[in-house]
């Protein structure tokens, strides 16, 4: 099996990703934009790399993990960026949630210069990163997916093969429009509980004995009711996620009424300084609306 990776991008995600690469058996060479954040890695063996384009030269496997499309470009195309380095022969997989049209465009020059390409974004926040538990939305072709295996079983429990190269994105995108819409709606509800004198955890509680239970709510709502927003998945990236999923639907004529309001939450949310903050903050903002704080 083939051993090397260059991984490219260690934010809250990446860079617990790249230590279980490394604990898995992999040699891995690091680069982030903002240096200092590979020192930790660094010391459990991984090597530095002084450019994203040394790191990838000679892996097998490139990882790209960064927040936007803009981001991405800058890490592939920019100066000393990492796509004209690879090889032929290599796999570029990218873990980051990007634009649809991106990715495709990325998979057609992943083409031309003979490497493969799988378009693989996760779901699992920062605890599933830690403990390598995430959900892989992998779009590529079959035999493209097979050989990046080895490497996201080293950072996902489930690997979901959902279609050929942009899928992973149009499925990551439409989930997290979702989940927006989900935790609009249940930050609503639990206001109105709160001012209709019934308890918030109670609420919590009839929600996950019903037809109402989710994963989501039952991440988030401990976190909430202790006022913890520290960052597992940022109102940043949820913001930004948001207004690509409308993105597409906008350029095909498609009116999402509802979720057109749960991204002015977003904004507001963005405008009021919550962007690094968790995005069960955007419970602040319906709180702020109603004049009524979540509480047990």
């Amino acid at each position: 099996m083939s051993k090397s990776v260059a991984f490219l991008g260690l934010g809250i995600m990446g860079e617990p990703m790249a230590r279980n690469l490394l604990r898995g058996g992999f040699q891995v060479t690091v680069w982030n934009r903002t240096a200092g954040r590979g020192d930790g890695l660094a010391r459990e063996g991984a090597r530095r790399a002084r450019t994203a384009a040394e790191a990838a030269r000679a892996a097998d496997f490139c990882v790209t993990m960064v927040a936007d499309p803009p981001a991405l470009d800058e890490v592939l195309d920019g100066p000393q960026g990492a796509l004209g380095a690879l090889r032929r022969g290599s796999v570029l997989i990218n873990m980051g949630t990007q634009a649809i049209a991106q990715i495709e465009g990325l998979y057609d020059r992943c083409g031309a210069l003979g490497v493969e390409f799988v378009d693989a974004p996760v779901t699992g926040s920062r605890s599933g990163a830690v403990e390598g538990t995430l959900t892989i939305l992998a779009g590529a072709e079959a035999p493209a997916l097979e050989k990046a295996r080895p490497v996201l079983e080293k950072v996902g429990r489930t690997i979901l093969h959902v279609g050929k190269a942009g899928d992973g994105t149009r499925a990551k995108l439409i989930l997290n429009l979702v989940q927006a819409g989900m935790l609009m709606a249940w930050s609503e509800g639990l206001v109105l509980a709160k001012r209709i004198h019934l308890s918030p955890t109670t609420v919590l509680r009839v929600l996950e004995n019903s037809a109402g239970d989710a994963p989501l709510f039952r991440y988030k709502g401990p976190f909430l009711l202790n006022r913890d927003f520290s960052t597992n998945f940022s109102l940043r990236l949820m913001d930004k996620d948001i207004k690509l999923a409308l993105g597409e639907a906008e350029k095909l004529g498609i009116d999402l009424p509802a979720s057109r309001l749960v991204n002015q939450a977003f904004s507001e949310a963005m405008a009021a300084g919550l962007g690094e903050d968790d995005f069960v903050s955007l419970a602040k903002i319906v709180e702020t609306r109603s004049g009524t704080k979540i509480e047990p």
